[in-house]
Parts: C-alpha cells; structure tokens; sequence
C-alpha cells in the first residue's frame, strides 16, 4: 500500500452548478464515494458551500491515481519532491473547470476553479517518501 488516505476538497459558489461539480468529482475518485457537503459562508459574506472526499481504501485511491496517471511524466516525477511536505502529504490542484469535461489538468488559470488533493503517502522508517510514491505508480502501470 502507499497512501493511508487520499482528501479532495473544493468550493461551490451559488454561481455553480453543485451536480456537474459533484458528477466530475464521482468521475474522478469513483461511483460510489460519499461526498460531504458544508454550507459555510465566505470571506465577503456569500454563501458557498465546500465539497469534500477523503479515499481510505485501496481501492478507491487506486481508481483515484488510475484517473490522474497522465500527469505523471517524466518532467513531473522529477520534481515530485517539491510536492510532498514534511509530514509526507503529496499535494496536487486540479483545475476543476477541464475536470467537469473529464480532462485531467494542474490548476494555472487563477480565473478557474479548483479541485484540491492531499494524499497521506505511507512512508516507514528507512523508506524515501518520493520513492514510495513512484513504487506506487509503477504498481499502477503494471495492472
């Protein structure tokens, strides 16, 4: 196994359609993921509401990687390790505008929306948390 969980999180302003957010997120972590849903109010006072997800089983978090799995090229995994922090959490922002049409695209455009990833690599004494990683990723290529 190489992560303990996999967290998405993303906002919701009253401007956006809830069911094609909640549609691409399904597409994205799989179909049968419970998704939880906070109203809470902004910064300026608007009501949004904060979409989240967190993956525990392998399962779940292999479908996960399986859909981000073109991003992972060589130029990507070469700095791979700016990415993960000291507590061993892999961070990634997906644009969430290309993900609504199933396009897997790291979050640029400030103008976009975006879908937040943190996954809980499991790393142990004497192992490399990037390399864990890539061990993952070659399992995922190899099924």
């Amino acid at each position: 196994m190489g992560f303990h969980r996999v967290q998405l999180r993303t906002t919701i302003s009253s401007m956006m359609e809830i069911e094609v957010v909640k549609s691409a997120m399904h597409w994205l972590a799989g179909d049968d993921i419970e998704i939880q849903i906070d109203k809470i109010t902004s910064y300026h006072g608007a009501q949004i509401q904060m979409l989240s997800v967190e993956l525990k089983k392998n399962r779940d978090i292999q479908i996960f990687f399986s859909r981000i799995l073109p991003l992972f090229s060589k130029d990507f995994l070469e700095n791979l390790e700016d990415r993960i922090d000291d507590s061993f959490v892999f961070h990634l922002r997906l644009d969430a505008d290309h993900l609504i049409e199933k396009a897997i695209v790291i979050h640029e455009d400030k103008r976009n929306q975006i879908i937040k990833c943190e996954a809980k690599i499991a790393v142990y004494p004497q192992q490399n948390a990037t390399e864990v990683f890539k061990e993952f990723l070659g399992s995922l290529n190899s099924s």
